[in-house]
């Protein structure tokens, strides 16, 4: 446990080094300046991220959904072929769902 104290100290030293770091803004355009900055940073990689997101979700799922609604009709029709619903499954409680 001796390396991860001595990481934990190292890192605790880097964070208050940095935090104690302050720049004085002096100025009521520079203050307002660096506050549109801190607040559009945040805005601009939430953006980002979202549009990256829905493009990689487009790919996964179709752009209607079409691939979803493909993959859970081909894993219905694999379990009606692989399980006989009349039959009980010891393995299997039988629990009434609703269907898809």
């Amino acid at each position: 446990m001796g390396i991860f104290s001595d990481l934990a100290e190292k890192h605790h030293n880097l964070k208050t080094r940095i935090h104690k770091f302050r720049a004085p803004i002096k100025s009521k355009l520079g203050l307002f300046a660096v506050g549109c900055f801190y607040f559009s940073v945040p805005m601009l990689g939430g953006y980002l991220l979202m549009n990256y997101t829905l493009s990689i979700r487009d790919e996964n799922l179709g752009r209607n959904r079409e691939k979803l609604i493909e993959a859970q009709k081909r894993w219905k029709e694999q379990d009606t072929i692989l399980v006989r619903k009349d039959t009980p499954q010891p393995h299997k409680v039988n629990i009434p769902t609703k269907e898809l």
